[in-house]
């Protein structure tokens, strides 16, 4: 929240935050926590104008996400969201609301990543690229795209009998996906929005731009994470907060290089450590940040 603060365009923007409530049974100083939580969000001006909706019962991670972003996109038609154990390099907003921007309207472009895993053998230039891959750590979309949005996951189920179907959406193996999802679907172990956003975004054969350096770093990899267990082979191990992208792609042309690279990446990460299911990306406090456009701004 305190990095929020330090990006340049947060003066300007509408912070909602969604706030869920306690788990059936929980403890007291459990309540205690929330309450503290609740307090801490109202003690600050982290943006222009900051709204908090506290929750009375517990949705549980993916319906707080699902209805966070769905109901911020209803009255606004453009999201970013942020999770709370985010640091934000300064130039994060300014980044985010120039490609929310610039491809509104191009449908195949479904999502911004603040986020770029750390992969050496891309070259930091500033600059942005397009790969067919989504993102949890600092994103945006549009309601065109989230309309798209099935949190049935219908046809998931052909993960089992079509192996090139199965490997693509594996990224040829390098992350077990298909292994997320059918766990998702089907017995409720894993609450994720962020799996089944990733196949409706793999069967849309959607786009996402990517920054060259990652402008948001994930602290929440302790043991106090609800959806987080222990060190992530994806954390960075250097962030620049003083980094800043300043080009875009004029065309949505898919990267190959890029993407291979860093399906290459993620593949021998999970080689060298392979953590539980749940440990990936899919850890999202509901926190929706949506920059006010220029008519509402007196």
């Amino acid at each position: 929240m305190e990095s929020l603060m330090q990006n340049d365009l947060s003066a300007g923007s509408l912070l909602h935050i969604f706030a869920d409530g306690p788990k059936q049974g929980a403890s007291a100083a459990d309540l205690q926590k929330i309450t503290e939580t609740r307090q801490l969000l109202k003690e600050k001006k982290w943006c222009g104008e900051v709204i908090v909706h506290e929750s009375k019962v517990n949705k549980g991670l993916a319906n707080s996400v699902i209805d966070g972003v769905t109901q911020v996109l209803e009255q606004y038609g453009k999201v970013i969201v942020l999770e709370d154990d985010l640091v934000l390099a300064k130039g994060f907003l300014t980044y985010m609301n120039t490609a929310l921007d610039k491809y509104n309207e191009q449908e195949q472009v479904m999502q911004v990543s603040g986020h770029c895993f750390p992969v050496e053998k891309i070259p930091q230039s500033n600059s942005s690229f397009f790969i067919p891959l989504t993102t949890s750590w600092g994103w945006g979309t549009w309601k065109r795209a989230w309309d798209k949005f099935d949190k049935n996951a219908l046809g998931y189920e052909r993960l089992r009998t079509d192996r090139e179907l199965e490997k693509n959406f594996n990224l040829g193996g390098a992350y077990p996906y298909s292994q997320m999802l059918m766990t998702q679907m089907e017995s409720g172990k894993i609450d994720s929005w962020a799996i089944r956003w990733w196949w409706k975004f793999f069967l849309e054969k959607g786009v996402c731009l990517y920054p060259d350096r990652s402008l948001v770093n994930n602290i929440g990899f302790d043991s106090e994470g609800t959806h987080t267990l222990d060190e992530s082979p994806f954390a960075l191990t250097e962030f620049d907060r003083d980094y800043f992208i300043k080009i875009f792609p004029t065309t949505q042309i898919i990267h190959e290089n890029r993407f291979e690279e860093i399906k290459d990446f993620i593949h021998k990460a999970m080689n060298n450590n392979r953590p539980k299911i749940n440990s990936h990306n899919y850890n999202f406090v509901e926190r929706v940040v949506k920059k006010l456009k220029r008519i509402f701004v007196r």
